[in-house]
């Protein structure tokens, strides 16, 4: 299973512990949507992204297992034409890959909060 684009430099910047040179120390963001190379490629966090069109399932999201400090988590972006559906199956995919949380923002709509509790009782 291949790993989502920019995951070595979001393992690289997720790794910086505590030398606050990375902005938002300890949160993986996940860009998605049509404007997500472009946002990814500048942002300065620890960011990877999921390519429009391509199901959350066909990576691997380990590096979320990164983002369990307490208070810290994931956070994704849309940034336009991502489904619900597939916000909803990335957050599911983040949370059983070990993120401590998800929220999810989508791009005009209402945001969703992912715990491995619900994601395992739904299961």
């Amino acid at each position: 299973m291949r790993h989502p684009p920019y995951d070595r430099r979001a393992r690289e910047r997720m790794g910086a512990a505590m030398t606050h040179r990375t902005p938002a120390y300890g949160t993986l963001i996940v860009h998605t949507g049509d404007g997500a190379w472009d946002m990814c490629s500048q942002d300065p966090r620890a960011a990877v992204l999921l390519p429009h069109g391509e199901p959350p399932e066909a990576f691997d999201w380990s590096v979320a297992s990164m983002a369990t400090l307490p208070r810290k988590g994931v956070i994704v972006l849309d940034h336009g034409n991502t489904t619900g559906d597939i916000l909803a199956r990335l957050g599911r995919a983040l949370i059983q890959a070990g993120a401590g949380h998800v929220a999810i923002l989508p791009r005009g709509g209402r945001a969703a909060f992912f715990k491995p509790a619900e994601v395992c009782d739904a299961a």
